[in-house]
């Protein structure tokens, strides 16, 4: 795999307190952050006490070997981590391509905050589906297009309506094979 296919080496959507909300590592053997939850917990809390002052400042961050883009609506902080050599812009582009679907289309609110991320869970995942396939390359950047597939997945299928007369012949069919 060419090296400027593989951008994105986690996206961290995490509670003000440094707690998960969702987080996704896209692993390779170079992805120090990838190893065990305990250290990914560990650096999640580190990171959220530097964003805590950081985000007055100019970002973007560097973090154990990460460059980091970030950005905090109420409760919430949204990274978006790339490796050194990674271009910032992407990064920046694709932070803002996930806040972009987190839109009241999907979220229903117009705030961005956890209660409304976790109430909104099953799309989130989606939404970063969409946009970062497990490697970490970046598939999709029109926010529009995401949230359309988004809520097309997330659509509850309608029931199937038989005719009566074939709900009949069915269950005449059925009854025959079961020698009735």
């Amino acid at each position: 795999m060419h090296s400027s296919l593989k951008e994105i080496k986690a996206v961290l959507i995490l509670e003000d307190s440094g707690k998960r909300i969702l987080t996704r590592y896209y692993h390779d053997q170079n992805n120090e952050q990838a190893t065990s939850v305990k250290k990914q917990k560990e650096f999640e809390k580190i990171l959220c006490k530097k964003a805590h002052l950081k985000l007055r400042e100019n970002y973007p961050s560097l973090q154990n070997g990460s460059l980091i883009v970030a950005q905090r609506h109420a409760d919430v902080f949204f990274f978006v981590l790339g490796s050194l050599t990674c271009n910032e812009l992407i990064l920046d582009e694709t932070l803002d391509i996930i806040l972009d679907c987190l839109s009241p289309a999907i979220l229903k609110v117009d705030d961005i905050n956890t209660r409304s991320l976790m109430l909104n869970y099953p799309s989130l995942v989606l939404i970063l589906d969409e946009i970062i396939s497990q490697a970490g390359i970046i598939l999709e950047t029109d926010p529009m297009l995401i949230v359309e597939r988004v809520l097309e997945g997330t659509k509850i299928p309608a029931l199937v309506v038989l005719p009566e007369k074939a709900l009949s012949k069915a269950l005449k069919g059925a009854l025959k094979i079961a020698n009735w």
